[in-house]
């Protein structure tokens, strides 16, 4: 199998520009969905930290892209752990683009048999975000077999990178290939028209305050919020299994101190207290609003609570 290469752009590593027959400079495909509203939006998170995360992310990349390309490498737990995937790579940084618009190039090239491909792109990041890889990867298979038009790509993967350590590569590991389904080739040409056009391209009915704020939080999750997401959520679980304990044991003292008529122990500074069972009496809200309006508009007051989220990790 051999596939094309795509003489007629130059991708400029120290301007990360892609140019066209040496004058035309084509927008990146990662540039271009997030102008369309397509990719996680990092607006919110300082530029350090995004920096931080896109040279591990590159570092990790690079490893594995070298092991590919037939180049000596540490044998790390990220190499141990993709050699253990069994892909055929047989291009690494493939060049794609419409000759038009855009340019990019797709992280690995799997071969599957003599006219069949996988494509890969590797993601350093806490979550897998599909909606968005969906894109990305519809871009590529619409322009690789473009450029490739008796090869055909049978399936498009995520591989993700789990971080040893977030600061460092060292300890980093493959995950098993998540498979994408790539964005319908309508979609992506919708896209490009937009560009065309000089809008923003929107899906109909697409609720664009909803889309900004998921984007914005995937944004955060990308770069590494997921960790502290997932110390708050263990955390609350936890604080839910200790208070589920001391119900129980307070359940057990209970009963002990009733059935043998103790009202009150005192042991290693510890006091505790009998309270029998009494009686109490409160205002039936519901009836009070129903059978005496009035009285319950008088008596009634309102305030407000503070807002907050809930968070629950699948």
């Amino acid at each position: 199998m051999t596939l094309q290469k795509v003489d007629r752009v130059v991708f400029y590593a120290f301007t990360h520009d892609y140019l066209l027959d040496g004058e035309k400079t084509l927008i990146g495909i990662t540039g271009l969905m997030k102008k369309h509203g397509l990719s996680p939006n990092y607006s919110r998170v300082d530029e350090a930290t995004l920096q931080h995360a896109a040279d591990l992310g590159t570092e990790a990349h690079e490893a594995i892209e070298a092991y590919c390309d037939g180049l000596p490498v540490p044998e790390t737990p990220l190499i141990k752990s993709f050699k253990k995937l069994g892909l055929n790579i047989i291009a690494t940084e493939y060049l794609v683009t419409d000759f038009e618009i855009v340019a990019s190039s797709i992280d690995l090239v799997a071969k599957v048999d003599e006219n069949t491909v996988d494509l890969i792109d590797m993601k350093r990041t806490s979550t897998v975000h599909k909606d968005a890889l969906s894109a990305q990867l519809g871009f590529y298979k619409v322009f690789f077999e473009a450029i490739n038009p008796d090869i055909k790509v049978r399936n498009c993967y995520c591989l993700p990178i789990k971080k040893g350590n977030k600061d460092d590569i060292l300890k980093d590991t493959c995950s098993k290939l998540v498979q994408i389904e790539p964005l319908d080739e309508d979609t992506i040409n919708a896209v490009l028209q937009a560009e065309r056009e000089g809008r923003i391209y929107h899906k109909e009915g697409e609720d664009e305050n909803a889309l900004y704020v998921k984007n914005t939080i995937e944004g955060f999750l990308s770069v590494g919020f997921a960790d502290s997401l997932r110390l708050i959520a263990d955390l609350q679980a936890q604080v839910k299994e200790v208070e589920e304990s001391i119900a129980g044991a307070k359940e057990q003292i209970y009963n002990e101190m009733l059935a043998k008529g103790v009202d009150k122990i005192e042991v290693d500074g510890v006091s505790i207290t009998l309270k029998k069972p009494y009686e109490t009496t409160r205002v039936d809200s519901k009836a009070l609003q129903t059978d005496f309006p009035e009285v319950y508009e008088r008596v009634t007051k309102t305030s407000t609570a503070k807002g907050n989220i809930t968070i629950k990790i699948k």
